[in-house]
């Protein structure tokens, strides 16, 4: 699969203590992003669209990855404002 494109959903910075392991917050996740949203991209197969998190420099995000151009063009209508 070849990524097309991604986007932000969610970001969040480290916590003060050691991480054994990372924990997402999904209420606040499905409260940002809108829980239909988070659905929505679940309900997609693997080839299309995938949830991902990333490392980055004092925090981490959760993103979406689309490998599929009607399926990214789907979430910006199902996401514009």
């Amino acid at each position: 699969m070849m990524k097309i494109t991604s986007d932000i959903l969610y970001q969040w910075a480290l916590p003060d203590y050691p991480e054994e392991y990372i924990d997402i917050d999904w209420p606040a996740v499905h409260k940002e992003v809108g829980s239909d949203i988070i659905d929505w991209i679940n309900k997609q197969p693997d080839e299309n669209c995938q949830l991902s998190l990333e490392i980055i420099p004092n925090g981490r995000r959760l993103i979406v990855e689309f490998f599929d151009q009607e399926t990214y063009s789907d979430y910006k209508a199902k996401t514009a404002k």
